[in-house]
């Protein structure tokens, strides 16, 4: 589902003491920046959860046209935030519809991509690009998918991959300190830290 080669992780949390949430976008707008201008990173994007490490943040979901599911019905999916960029930097192929955008942000539409195993249990043998989801409690409204991407293991190596949906980084994530850079890079992945940190 992603290929590992070449990628490199890092944990970044934005001292909280000192700034405020409306700072936070722009300050992970200016480090992903950063990133892609070092020698050698051909991709960089922001992950809330690294895939299997991290598990991520579960929930059960509605659906717009799906009104039998309700209460213990509802079923339930992994949430994890993403930025533009994040697929290309784990080599995640998008199936269906698109990834996560650069005019994805806080004033437009909610959106989300979706995992095969989402997509079809969800939506068997019908297209899941332009069908509503809502989390209660979760983002403000409904969040609209716009594409589905290969399974890529959630919370563990073994078994079936669980539904997971991945959510626009900067429609919910701008009042987070915390977040894990993701690049993916042709040169010798240690060599970046030092560059990051300056």
């Amino acid at each position: 589902g992603l290929d590992p080669e070449g990628v490199m992780t890092v944990e970044v949390l934005m001292p909280e003491e000192g700034s405020s949430p409306a700072e936070r976008p722009q300050f992970y707008q200016t480090l992903l920046e950063r990133a892609e201008a070092l020698p050698g990173v051909e991709a960089v994007g922001l992950i809330g959860r690294i895939p299997v490490r991290d598990g991520g943040w579960q929930g059960s979901i509605s659906l717009a046209d799906r009104p039998d599911l309700v209460d213990s019905q509802r079923p339930s999916a992994y949430f994890r935030p993403v930025s533009p960029g994040l697929f290309d930097a784990f080599d995640i192929e998008v199936l269906e519809g698109r990834g996560i955008a650069e005019t994805d942000t806080r004033d437009g539409r909610n959106v989300a991509v979706v995992n095969e195993s989402f997509a079809r249990a969800m939506f068997p043998g019908q297209s899941a690009v332009g069908r509503v989801i809502t989390r209660t409690g979760f983002l403000d409204g409904p969040i609209e998918i716009v594409g589905v991407i290969r399974n890529v293991a959630v919370d563990d190596l073994m078994g079936a991959v669980p539904m997971a949906a991945y959510y626009a980084w900067a429609q919910s994530f701008d009042e987070s300190a915390y977040g894990i850079l993701t690049l993916e890079t042709s040169l010798e992945p240690g060599g970046l830290v030092e560059p990051l940190r300056a």
